[in-house]
């Protein structure tokens, strides 16, 4: 078994005047937009051959399972309440019935 890193072979990008690897940019993917927008992004680099289309399909799977858990988590979000909310209808419930004095 090889103790070799995994990321040996991982193509970079190289800053032309200095020589050194510039980092991967991060891409935002909280929302469905945001995840929306790099599909669109991955498939116009497919479009122009700047990526082989077998990488650009299994960068759209991917991209599709992370909307499928964005969008599981947006449907959890109502049926699944903070404490805070909790605490603050309980607070509401007190003050129509007028067992919390209002300071």
């Amino acid at each position: 078994m090889s103790t070799k890193s995994n990321t040996e072979n991982l193509p970079v990008t190289v800053d032309g005047a200095t020589g050194k690897p510039d980092p991967t940019p991060r891409v935002n993917m909280s929302s469905l937009v945001d995840v929306r927008r790099e599909m669109a992004r991955v498939y116009r680099a497919m479009r122009c051959g700047e990526i082989d289309t077998q990488d650009g399909a299994r960068m759209a799977y991917v991209l599709t399972s992370i909307c499928k858990v964005l969008e599981l988590e947006r449907a959890q979000a109502p049926a699944m309440p903070n404490k805070k909310e909790v605490v603050n209808i309980e607070d509401a419930r007190a003050k129509l019935t007028g067992r919390l004095s209002l300071a």
